[in-house]
């Protein structure tokens, strides 16, 4: 008896442990196929966050309701992947939201998710955490998505209102649109490095050329001496970059091709063109089906896999692009890497570096209806193309944008400057004619030969007949009988006007006959000339200068004129005209002045006589 009771217990014992160690092994399992429940960091100065996992609560039972939901029976690693990132979300804002409450406020209801102070907070807590905008803005987005399924699953066992959930996504709104300015700022700084790193198209090119030369050695290397697991390895990264490069898919596409999606593929033109139609990828639900369009060389490499020539588990694999144990991949660019150091290859590469390049070359030399084309190709649109894939613009580009800017600057200046000018002329045309009527002065005699004195315009015409008649005898009589000459002769003496003093108010002129032959002066008479005011007192705003002896008038009141532009062809021509219009217009000028001040020095003798 005493020694059956030992044995009695020991076999107990073991059975007991057996049945306890099979518990815990069968409770590893299902952890390992729940969502990770990690519990936050040490919580920040003034933020209080649950520090172990509550059993049992209503928000775990909501949560996994949730994951459930996202889930929806669907099998694929991708999904079950985001189903557990949305519970994982879900779980640490609930954390932080319980803080220092006790249990019972956690095990019936979930009112803590009405604190709306915690809440606010939340986006600063995750920021010092050490979390980037983009992974800010996704957490946010599966809060949302918590708070909607408890109002429509939990709203009884949650104890919270409808208008308690009305508030706190009004709040979650606001929350989003300040995240969207980091995220935007984070997204530029992200593509300014997918810019940096840019494939270049003599990459792309020499890559292609090494793949149509290797894959064909490295089948024959296998088939001659067995799978190798480098040479597999290589071989994969060769044919999806292959891909990749002619197409612009992503790397999911061909990571989902199957041994059925090639053999139902549809050929044409005499066997000589093949498309593959994948099922599976990130925008099915927008673009439906992507499509691979190969030769009949390309499409020879994809039925060398599907034969399951590659290695021993190729036969067993359902998909063609697959590890050594028959598995599908799940770091393509791991393999990809491979084959572009194996082709000679130096930088980094990815399958979204590929996918890049392709959409900024697009870009850049393809018409807006061809670049669609491309876009609806890869499975995604223009817009986000641009936003996500295009690269930045290169300096070149930039200085071009900016000369183009300038362009436009100057040309809005010139445009402004002509209208000034146009104004300007008007104004002085106006001056000029209100200085005219203005300087009627009652103390100084009135010159009726001045063509802008106001006793022009009050004058008859009968007055204005009988000086001109009197005009011809008054200057013979200061000069004496200017004997007439044909125009093939020169005449005896000629009538030269000299300034010998000139001030704002008054101007001397001395006029002289000369003769020609013997250059002696004949007869000299010297005036003196009044220059009107202005009603303000100041001085005209058309005035004579002395120059050399010779009346012109200030270029600076002279009506501008838009100086004409020329092509570089006509630069020297343009510039040797507009110095003889100028020699032509001074001489012009002088001309008419000396006349002028003749004319005044006539009127100022007419008037005296009078």
């Amino acid at each position: 008896m005493s020694k059956e009771a030992p044995a009695v217990a020991r076999t107990s014992m073991s059975s007991a442990r057996t049945s306890s160690d099979i518990q815990s092994t069968t409770a590893k399992k299902r952890a390992r196929q729940e969502p990770l429940q990690k519990t936050p960091d040490s919580a920040l100065k003034g933020d209080q966050v649950l520090k172990c996992e509550m059993k049992g609560t209503l928000y775990e039972k909501a949560i996994g309701d949730l994951r459930e939901f996202k889930l929806s029976g669907r099998t694929g690693r991708k999904a079950i992947d985001n189903a557990n990132q949305v519970a994982t979300h879900c779980f640490r804002f609930c954390y932080y939201m319980v803080g220092s409450l006790p249990e019972s406020a956690t095990k019936h209801d979930l009112r803590f998710l009405a604190r709306m102070d915690k809440l606010r907070k939340y986006p600063n807590y995750l920021k010092n955490k050490g979390y980037m905008p983009t992974t800010i803005r996704n957490m946010t987005l599966n809060i949302v998505s918590l708070y909607k399924h408890v109002k429509n699953v939990f709203l009884e066992e949650s104890r919270l209102k409808v208008e308690d959930f009305d508030r706190v996504l009004y709040e979650l709104t606001r929350l989003q649109a300040e995240i969207r300015r980091d995220v935007v700022v984070r997204q530029q700084r992200v593509k300014r490095q997918k810019t940096n790193n840019q494939l270049d198209s003599e990459q792309e090119l020499s890559f292609l050329y090494a793949a149509k030369r290797r894959i064909p050695m490295l089948m024959d290397a296998i088939d001659k001496d067995g799978y190798q697991r480098d040479q597999h390895s290589t071989l994969m990264g060769y044919l999806m970059g292959y891909l990749c490069v002619i197409s612009g898919h992503r790397s999911v596409v061909l990571t989902s091709m199957t041994k059925e999606h090639v053999a139902n593929a549809d050929q044409w033109n005499d066997g000589t063109r093949f498309q593959i139609l994948v099922d599976e990828h990130k925008s099915v639900r927008t673009f439906g089906q992507a499509s691979l369009v190969l030769n009949c060389v390309e499409f020879s490499w994809l039925r060398w896999f599907h034969d399951g020539k590659c290695c021993s588990r190729g036969t067993d694999s359902t998909n063609i692009f697959h590890t050594s144990q028959g598995c599908r991949l799940t770091k393509p660019s791991n393999f990809l890497y491979l084959a572009w150091t194996d082709a000679g290859l130096k930088g980094p590469v990815s399958f979204n570096l590929i996918r890049s390049s392709v959409a900024t070359q697009a870009e850049r030399h393809l018409s807006e209806t061809e670049r669609r084309k491309v876009a609806r190709a890869m499975c995604h649109d223009p817009t986000t193309a641009e936003k996500f894939y295009v690269a930045l613009p290169t300096r070149e580009l930039a200085y071009e944008n900016r000369r183009l800017r300038m362009k436009a600057l100057m040309c809005e200046k010139r445009k402004v400057k002509a209208k000034r000018k146009s104004k300007v002329c008007d104004e002085q045309e106006a001056c000029y004619s209100l200085s005219s009527e203005s300087s009627e002065d009652r103390d100084e005699p009135v010159y009726d030969d001045e063509p802008e004195s106001s006793s022009l315009s009050s004058s008859s015409s009968e007055e204005l007949s009988i000086r001109s008649q009197r005009r011809p005898r008054l200057k013979r009589k200061l000069f004496g009988p200017v004997p007439s000459t044909s125009s093939k002769q020169k005449p005896e003496a000629d009538i030269m006007s000299t300034v010998a003093a000139a001030t704002p108010s008054k101007i001397q002129v001395t006029l002289q006959r000369v003769d020609n032959n013997n250059q002696q002066c004949l007869k000299e008479f010297s005036i003196v000339l009044n220059m009107p005011r202005e009603s303000n007192g100041r001085p005209p705003s058309r005035q004579l200068e002395a120059t050399d002896g010779v009346l012109t008038t200030p270029s600076k009141l002279r009506p501008p004129e838009a100086s004409p532009s020329y092509s570089e062809g006509e630069t020297e021509a343009a510039e040797a005209e507009a110095a003889e219009a100028a020699e032509a217009e001074a001489a012009e000028a002088a001309e008419a002045k000396a006349t002028e001040a003749e004319d005044a020095a006539i009127a100022e003798a007419e008037g005296a006589e009078a």
